[in-house]
Order: C-alpha cells, then structure tokens, then sequence
C-alpha cells in the first residue's frame, strides 16, 4: 500500500533528524501525563449535543415546507373536494337505498 510506504518513509525521516533543544526537558512525559488524566469521552454526550445543534435547522426546514404547502395552492385537492361533495349530495338523493 502506499500509505504503508509513507509511513515507513517518514519515521526513517524522523530518525535520522537530530533532537532539538527547543523542546523542553521531559515533555513527552508531561504530555502522555495528561493524556492519561484525560477522562474518556462520553458517546451520550456527544449524541445530546450533535441533536440539540440540529434541532433548530430541522425546525427551519419543517416551517418552510408548511409555509411553502400554505402558500402554494393545490388544485388536485380542490377538484378532489368538490367531487366528493357532488357525490355525497347525489348518493343523498338517491331514493333506494343498497340493500345487500
């Protein structure tokens, strides 16, 4: 794989390079000391905040398609309503009613 070729590429980079004095004395010690002190993430957590930051585009999108159905007129729904009247009002007026 390449990424095994990088990889391996890079750590024979990274040692032949010579150590800094720039870094501090014992600092991967206090680094890997407070990754240790670190508690462990907490998975409820993360999912409480990802819907709650997703709560409010959700609602946003829920007005505009209601918005969007008020403001657009159906036609398909009026014709639909005024057939089901004349049918109510003819089946209304029919005088022998379906016995079986």
């Amino acid at each position: 794989m390449k990424l095994d070729s990088l990889l391996n590429t890079l750590l024979t980079a990274a040692r032949q390079e010579t150590p800094s004095d720039r870094v501090p004395y014992a600092f991967e010690h206090r680094v890997m000391a407070r990754l240790r002190e670190s508690s462990p993430v907490d998975s409820l957590a993360a999912w409480t905040a990802g819907l709650w930051r997703a709560a409010f585009p959700s609602l946003a999108i829920a007005g505009l398609l209601v918005g969007a159905d008020v403001l657009i007129p159906d036609r398909e729904r009026d014709v639909a309503a005024n057939d089901t009247l004349e049918v109510a009002l003819v089946s209304s007026a029919d005088p022998t009613p379906d016995l079986w």
